[in-house]
């Protein structure tokens, strides 16, 4: 049985979760390094300060349609947290 795989790197939208707490924040930079690392074509970085996750989608229902807007409009094939 054989199975076709993609040949190039998936088109990818990172969500970077900007929280409050200093200790907590990560580097934007090493995230999409380590996503473009793992062969992904990062074709835009969505921000989004939080000072706690919504329950339904962790983001507020705002950014979900932000996001869903920006994943039609650069084809992206995966997002990323």
């Amino acid at each position: 049985m054989f199975f076709e795989r993609h040949g190039g790197g998936e088109r990818v939208i990172l969500v970077h979760l900007d929280g409050q707490d200093p200790e907590a924040r990560e580097d934007p930079q090493e995230f999409q390094e380590l996503a473009n690392s793992a062969g992904a074509e990062t074709v835009a970085f969505f921000n989004v300060p939080r000072h706690r996750p919504t329950a339904k989608f962790l983001i507020g229902s705002g950014k979900v349609e932000e996001l869903r807007d920006l994943v039609h409009a650069e084809e992206a094939d995966l997002v990323i947290f």
